[in-house]
């Protein structure tokens, strides 16, 4: 036997046999993605409303996109980028298996992603759906011979309808609706077109006529000079995002390892987002280790305008349903433009951005004391460099950025790996109070990269193949005051967790989180109105339970979890939710069927120890429940393949309420015990 197929052989077995990439169902392997999006998202602030669902949207696009285009991980020049662009990897875990395959050559089986240095089980499972060692699998490769031919030819077509309703709202508008269409050859040419009516949004009438937002783009790569062109929606994202990340930044997670990555450069987007979304034109050039990216975008953003013409705010919602909705859309034009100039050789990236936004309307933020130091005016202009370096297992990287007043913005980490068994994080930052750029988004607890200190620390310890325990500590400052809190203040957000799988089939997780901040008490607590704003520490803590058993080559999955959280003022009494839910994944072996389902009971009387959970949904679709009060939620989302080009999806939730309870929809508001959603996707691949 040859000492690779030895080694290959020991890895399965020390990763408690996991199987063969071939012998776990196509529905486990997708259900990695609910996985990866409820790390991050159960790490988000929803209970400072500074989570935007937006960004998880994007993040599951973008992963269910990768899904059906798998990165090919044998002989693949951009390996290293792609990687980056799934952004659950930390750096070291991707230079690691770059290096991998350039020391052993070609993958024969994706079992080896075991053997390379750093990447856990969990991480490894967590990649598996989204490469392959094979060929891409989208048709042939492209030729130099008749491109465009070709590229009609062998491309891939796919058309998608979407509907969404909710039965108890009485008005049709209430129904969500929006269309899509996507070609893709090969990894060189990729166009799209989507359409979208939001729930309350007029389709045809006096206020509109059709779909509400229309988005198109189209990307085309290339191994040549000209490495990239973008037209249409697209984004810019470089350095750690200090002055351009149209992106999104996910933040803090319970996975340390991906603390910091992101996805770099100027690309298409083919999300119906308009947060942050870039309409234009960009092209990114290489010579040789030298890549030069510019871009430039032009758009109408809603905004409420004053009676001198100023506005306080972009509203990124892109919601259209009331007249004073309607009457602020698309009244301010915003254009960006930008460049960046990066440098790569070998294990060293040097980067320089300069970016620059304008409006034809001043922008005004209103006069309270968080924004004495926010942007005022027309224009805004800001630049930084960037580094990342790698030496052994150690990884250093950073961006120092300078707004137009000169204000400072600077973050610094350092990944080190001292033993195969134990990786370190370590990372600070200082966001002076006036620094202000306007497309930055990067780490940060505040939710705005300005008027922010903060030092973190984080480890990954696997001391066995079965068992592994992470942790983090931020400790955070506000020099200035912010929203919420009329002086400075600081706080600190810790998390735990230890995971254990003592079988394939078997793993199970226990996390607990403790965040302290500062914030003005309410006036509910006061008993007669203050003369001064008194300002408390505020504590949450959140204890959560998660086993994950599969049988029947993961075809069958149960996913119980247990939660409880508890939030208090250090001057008033303390106040406790719980929730407990099941989740059942199943995948017929003599039907194209799986089902995804969950029900779940929550008490959380306190507005305050409200929970948010992740759910499954539909192709293109982002769920999260906010469960408040008492009752029971619950749903089931099947995929099922009509014939060998399309498949339907559908998902029927509902909550149940122990009493009446105020629900919205749209415009109406009504006191029911139940609220029902179904979200249906239909789409055909030619």
């Amino acid at each position: 036997m040859h000492g690779r197929t030895l080694l290959l052989s020991i890895a399965t077995l020390l990763t408690l046999g996991t199987a063969h990439g071939e012998n776990i169902s196509q529905a486990a392997l997708e259900s990695r993605i609910d996985d990866i999006i409820d790390a991050y998202y159960s790490m988000s602030d929803q209970t400072d409303e500074n989570a935007s669902e937006e960004v998880f949207a994007m993040l599951r696009e973008k992963l269910e996109e990768r899904l059906e285009n798998k990165i090919v991980i044998n002989s693949n020049k951009r390996l290293k980028e792609e990687l980056e662009s799934l952004q659950f990897l930390s750096a070291l875990q991707i230079d690691a298996i770059c290096g991998y395959i350039e020391s052993n050559g070609k993958m024969d089986d994706l079992n080896e992603l075991f053997l390379v240095d750093g990447m856990y089980r969990q991480d490894v499972l967590n990649l598996m759906p989204f490469v392959t060692t094979g060929k891409a699998e989208n048709g042939a490769e492209p030729t130099n011979k008749r491109p465009l031919k070709n590229a009609l030819r062998q491309g891939r077509h796919e058309i998608a309808l979407r509907g969404d309703n909710c039965p108890e709202a009485s008005e049709p508008s209430q129904f969500y609706s929006a269309a899509y269409y996507r070609f893709r050859y090969s990894n060189r040419i990729n166009a799209g077109f989507n359409a979208e009516k939001d729930a309350g949004e007029q389709f045809w009438g006096k206020r509109n006529k059709g779909f509400d937002s229309y988005h198109a783009y189209v990307q085309i790569d290339n191994d040549m000079w000209l490495k990239r062109v973008v037209l249409g929606n697209m984004t810019a994202t470089f350095g750690r995002g200090l002055v351009m990340n149209s992106a999104f930044s996910l933040g803090f997670s319970s996975e340390v390892n991906s603390v910091g990555t992101a996805d770099i450069g100027v690309k298409r987007s083919s999300s119906i987002s308009e947060q942050n979304l870039l309409q234009g034109v960009g092209t990114t050039l290489n010579f040789g280790k030298v890549d030069i990216s510019a871009f430039y975008s032009i758009k109408d953003i809603d905004a409420a305008l004053s009676d001198s013409s100023t506005f306080s705010s972009i509203n990124q919602t892109g919601l259209h349903r009331t007249d004073k909705e309607l009457q602020n859309r698309g009244t301010v034009l915003m254009q960006t433009a930008g460049a960046n100039v990066t440098f790569a050789h070998k294990d060293l990236r040097l980067g320089a951005t300069a970016a620059c936004v304008w409006f034809d309307h001043k922008m005004a933020p209103a006069d309270k004391l968080y924004t004495t130091f926010y942007f005022r005016g027309w224009e805004q202009v800001a630049a930084s460099v960037d580094y990342s370096y790698t030496w052994r297992h150690v990884y250093i990287s950073g961006e120092t950025a300078v707004s137009g007043d000169n204000a400072l913005a600077t973050i610094n980490s350092i990944d080190f790996k001292p033993l195969s068994f134990l990786k370190l994080t370590v990372m600070h930052r200082y966001y002076s109070e006036k620094y202000n750029a306007i497309m930055s988004n990067s780490l940060a607890e505040g939710g705005r990269v300005n008027n922010e200190q903060g030092f973190y620390i984080g480890a990954a310890f696997s001391p066995l193949p079965g068992l592994r325990m992470s942790a983090f500590a931020d400790f955070f400052s506000y020099p200035w005051a912010k929203y919420g809190t009329d002086m400075p203040s600081n706080g600190y957000n810790t998390f735990t967790k230890i995971e254990l799988y003592p079988s394939r089939r078997v793993g199970a997780a226990l996390s607990f989180r403790l965040k302290r901040t500062e914030h003005n008490l309410p006036q509910k607590y006061f008993t007669k109105a203050p003369t001064l704003q008194y300002i408390d520490h505020q504590n949450r803590m959140t204890l959560r339970a998660d086993v994950n058993a599969n049988w029947m080559h993961g075809r069958l999955q149960c996913k119980p979890s247990v939660e409880v959280n508890s939030f208090d003022y250090d001057t008033q009494d303390r106040t406790w939710g719980y929730s407990v839910r099941a989740d059942m994944n199943y995948s017929l072996k003599s039907l194209p069927l799986s089902l995804n389902s969950r029900i779940a009971y929550f008490k959380a009387l306190d507005y305050n120890n409200r929970f948010y959970a992740y759910e499954s949904d539909v192709l293109y679709a982002f769920s999260s429940a906010m469960m408040y009060g008492e009752g029971l939620r619950y749903y089931v989302c099947a995929k099922a393949k009509i014939n060998k080009c399309t498949n339907l999806f559908i998902k029927v939730g509902q909550f149940r309420y122990f009493s009446e309870k105020d629900i919205s929809y749209g415009n109406e508001k009504f006191k029911s015990k139940h609220k029902t959603e179904i979200h249906a996707v239909l789409k055909t691949d030619l």
